[in-house]
């Protein structure tokens, strides 16, 4: 059903008070620091018009939040569904560099999910929750088909890891998914790593260390994974 004129305004503003939003977050280098007093008056907006739109600070964040997570998982799907012809670890090497090449260019909605907590901010977990799993399932995908064809080595902490470790609905989610209790764990680990060094590139610390961070990022995916191959083949 096509959106009437004044649903289309509406629309079309609330997309740019999420820019100028987002503007305001890159420039502070937090989102604790929305204002949307401050967005109004850049907007040339009253600020109690702004509350026709999002009703508080905190609804604004969780709109942000939806998307940021909705762009990461597209990321995550169109590159898993463009290389799925390929060898497996070369499709999961091309789906995370794509990701990664996403936190790169997107910052601030990288920042937004994965870095400091906002204070006094809860997402709803309704509505990012079967966001951030449609991300974990591209992983989890990618991992269980590796497992399945023994391509991977079982991680030397894996006899430590049991259900009873795991949340209970995460573990039932990956149950229901058909995931391995020794993918489960693999995922885990490779996830606080592929999180990490993407952070440490976009909060600007890498460089410290390191000149080429893609020639790296595929050196110690590989290696996070329990994966030594001769060669690789994947696109960037």
């Amino acid at each position: 059903m096509a959106l009437s004129r004044r649903e289309r305004r509406h629309e079309q503003t609330k997309q740019e008070i999420k820019q100028i939003a987002r503007q305001q977050m890159g420039q502070q280098g937090t989102a604790a620091s929305l204002s949307l007093r401050g967005i109004a008056a850049e907007m040339g907006m009253s600020a109690p018009s702004l509350y026709n739109y999002y009703i508080n600070r905190d609804d604004l964040v969780t709109d942000l939040l939806v998307d940021s997570y909705t762009h990461q998982a597209e990321t995550l799907e169109q590159a898993s569904a463009s290389c799925q012809a390929q060898e497996t670890i070369a499709c999961l090497l091309a789906t995370v560099l794509a990701y990664r090449q996403w936190a790169v260019d997107h910052p601030t909605e990288f920042a937004l999910i994965a870095g400091n907590p906002i204070p006094g901010y809860v997402a709803p977990i309704e509505q990012t929750l079967p966001l951030g799993r449609r991300s974990s399932k591209v992983l989890l995908d990618l991992l269980q088909r590796a497992w399945n064809e023994h391509l991977l080595r079982p991680q030397q902490s894996a006899p430590d890891l049991t259900e009873g470790i795991f949340n209970e609905e995460f573990l039932a989610w990956c149950r229901e998914n058909g995931y391995a209790l020794s993918v489960i764990a693999l995922f885990l680990e490779f996830y606080a790593f592929l999180q990490g060094v993407i952070a440490l590139e976009v909060f600007g610390h890498l460089p410290f260390f390191i000149n080429d961070p893609v020639a790296f990022f595929r050196t110690a995916v590989l290696t996070s994974i329990g994966y030594q191959p001769t060669e690789v083949k994947t696109t960037t």
